[in-house]
């Protein structure tokens, strides 16, 4: 049986960070976490493998814009972040928070909060060690840890709409990471405006003067339209999380 949310918007029964700490222990599980904690071990290892073998400014923003910005960061974020609508609509538990009178926002946001707990510092971490193993200039790090982190947020607020928004989030996120992102926004500056990854590597590549693929936009640019990406991702699955039915 279906019911339509209520219109009349009413003060919230339960602050954000409980909802917050419900989702979180749904999403930060420990198979999860190890995972992402294991693929950023491996960038780390061949970070300390490349600056033992004095590497180029080439080659280590290479390992840090291939590995770190086109895979571990968007992979682990669609991990996290589509689990934590995804997950409670496929088990059919999302009505439980659903029916709790408070404002429509309060679930997305607590979503997107939950999803960057694990991924912001794992990712940021790993990033950050990668770029001093390489044993560059402190530019490197700094730019990685500023595209990683705010690459973070982008990709968590994009795939927890996704989770609202679409069945089967887990291949729609690998979809657009994989076919979009990896190929068809290499073809102009068109399509590349809407490929996260185009914006996290404008940004390590101007502030390592370093060019790369996709790396199209000012630095200035890139955070705006990543902090936006987010921003807009949260109200659009908030309008969806108002207006759905829920089982």
């Amino acid at each position: 049986m279906k019911a339509s949310m209520p219109t009349v918007a009413t003060k919230p029964s339960a602050p954000l960070w409980l909802v917050y700490r419900v989702l979180v222990r749904q999403v930060a599980t420990r198979a999860r976490v190890a995972a992402l904690v294991v693929l950023s071990s491996f960038m780390m290892l061949l970070g300390f493998i490349g600056g033992n073998h004095d590497p180029t400014p080439d080659d280590a923003v290479g390992l840090i814009s291939t590995l770190g910005l086109a895979v571990i960061l968007p992979v682990g974020s669609l991990i996290f972040a589509s689990g934590a609508m995804a997950d409670l609509r496929e088990d059919q538990t999302l009505v439980y928070l659903w029916l709790r009178p408070m404002r429509s926002w309060v679930v997305p946001l607590a979503a997107l909060l939950a999803a960057l707990t694990p991924v912001l510092p794992v990712t940021v971490l790993a990033g950050a060690v990668t770029a001093e193993l390489t044993g560059n200039e402190n530019s490197l790090t700094q730019a990685t840890v500023l595209a990683t982190a705010m690459g973070a947020v982008a990709y968590c607020g994009v795939f927890v709409a996704f989770g609202l928004l679409v069945r089967r989030t887990l291949l729609w996120g690998l979809m657009y990471v994989l076919i979009w992102e990896g190929f068809i926004a290499g073809a102009g500056r068109g399509a590349a405006q809407f490929a996260i990854r185009s914006y996290t590597r404008s940004i390590l590549s101007r502030m390592t003067k370093v060019d790369l693929n996709l790396a199209d936009f000012s630095r200035t640019a890139a955070v705006v339209v990543l902090i936006a990406t987010a921003a807009a991702s949260i109200v659009l699955a908030t309008i969806r999380y108002s207006r759905m039915d829920v089982d």
